[in-house]
């Protein structure tokens, strides 16, 4: 996997959220780091899923990403968070979520498993 910085993975997020806000759920590429970064999105049961497999972040930036959700992250008085940290396979995974009718759902897969005793 290819670990993206908190700003690159911040700017992959708001491009997909940009994407929900304008009820587009084509998937995409967009150019950060460096790198061609393949998001899916996938609407399905009232939820746009999206994610960038083969991408990762750093464990020790998810505190700044649960700050920079609900700043960014909103729409109409709903406001985002970022969802407790979960193990997925060897490696944990937190969740960029907007609960509204069709939640947005942005999946950023970490490059550690989640640590019980730290904010991820």
């Amino acid at each position: 996997m290819i670990t993206l910085s908190l700003a690159d993975t911040e700017t992959v997020i708001q491009a997909a959220f940009n994407r929900w806000l304008d009820h587009d759920p084509s998937s995409f590429t967009i150019r950060v780091g460096g790198h061609e970064v393949r998001v899916n999105i996938e609407l399905r049961d009232q939820r746009f899923d999206c994610g960038t497999p083969g991408y990762n972040m750093r464990n020790a930036d998810v505190p700044a990403l649960r700050q920079w959700v609900p700043l960014h992250i909103k729409n109409a008085g709903a406001v985002g968070g970022l969802a407790p940290c979960k193990n997925v396979g060897d490696a944990g995974q937190v969740n960029a979520v907007l609960r509204v009718s069709v939640m947005f759902n942005f999946h950023v897969n970490l490059v550690n498993p989640c640590d019980a005793s730290a904010d991820c």
